[in-house]
Parts: C-alpha cells; sequence; structure tokens
C-alpha cells in the first residue's frame, strides 16, 4: 500500500507573538539553521510530489531561507495575506492543490522536533483507513500551553481548542 503524501503543507505564516521576537518564528535559529529548515527536511523525508509552504508574516524571509536551503528542490511559497488563522492558510493552498489534491499532508512550521518515523507511521494509518483525516497527537505531562484534542472514548475526534486555558471540559485530554 502507498503511503507517500501527494503534497506537504507547511504552515509557517505566523508572527510567533509569543516569542517576543520581530522576526518570523520559524525563521528562529535552532542548531545553526532556521526552524523551518528543519520541518522541510520532515516533509521531504515522506518523499511527497510537492511542498507547499504557507507564508505570510516576513514571508519574502521565508522563502529566502528556505529557497537558500533546499535548491532545486520541489518547494512552492504560497502567501496567505492577510493571515486568519490556520484553516485560511490551508484555504489560500486551495487554488495551487487544484481539485484532486490526493494525500496531503500539513505540518506546522514551529513543530521541528518530530521523527520522520512518526510521520511516516501516520500517513501508513491513514492510508490504511481508505480516506479521511488523521492527526498525529501527544499528551504531554504537562500540556500549558499546547492546544487540545478531545475524543470520545471509541476514539473519535469530538473537539479541538487552541485557547491558552481551555474550558474545564476540554482540560483533560483523553487517552
Amino acid at each position: 500500500m502507498n503511503s507517500r503524501p501527494d503534497t506537504v503543507v507547511i504552515l509557517a505564516a505566523g508572527q510567533g507573538t509569543r516569542m517576543k521576537s520581530p522576526a518570523a518564528k520559524v525563521l528562529a535559529p535552532l542548531c545553526g539553521r532556521p526552524m523551518i529548515a528543519w520541518v522541510v527536511d520532515q516533509a521531504l523525508a515522506l518523499s511527497p510530489t510537492r511542498v507547499l509552504v504557507v507564508v505570510g508574516h516576513q514571508g519574502a524571509e521565508v522563502a529566502a531561507a528556505v529557497a537558500a536551503h533546499f535548491p532545486g528542490r520541489p518547494i512552492e511559497c504560497v502567501t496567505q495575506s492577510p493571515q486568519r488563522g490556520t484553516g485560511h492558510a490551508l484555504q489560500v493552498c486551495l487554488p495551487v492543490l487544484g481539485p484532486d489534491p490526493g494525500r496531503v499532508v500539513v505540518l506546522y512550521g514551529d513543530m521541528p522536533l518530530l521523527a520522520p518515523a512518526s510521520l511516516e507511521r501516520l500517513c501508513e494509518a491513514q492510508a490504511a483507513t481508505g480516506g479521511g483525516a488523521a492527526l498525529l497527537t501527544a499528551l504531554p505531562a504537562q500540556p500549558r500551553g499546547f492546544g487540545r484534542v478531545v475524543r470520545a472514548a471509541t476514539g473519535e475526534v469530538r473537539a479541538s481548542s487552541r485557547r491558552k486555558t481551555p474550558a474545564p471540559r476540554s482540560r483533560p485530554c483523553a487517552r
């Protein structure tokens, strides 16, 4: 079974205001490279046909960093202007993705520590279902500052929240 994604979309348009830096969050240096370079490595490890990077805040600088670290690779930057959230970031990709985009994996540009093996298992799990969406979630020991995915007892996703302080019903992350 082929679980390779056709396209990987990397969301890298945000300002990163919580980092209290004028620079785009995905340009923050991490072990000698901008954070976005590590996420592009994750995307390329999945061997997609193409990679789309959604840029917004300091988009030209983010695009230049990606081009400098990955010359000649199938990476295209898509501009989100204005930035209206995660859903909107994906929406601006629709004209580029076309009417039949195939399997699409979405990564956050500020999550450089995901292991390629974890992403491969996600793709395999999604392919095994025959379609639909698949989410990679975690149960951190200290979930403060993370969003929440609320699941039913059967494991189905019921809701998600990005609130800094989630409503009491969504505070515990279902296992």
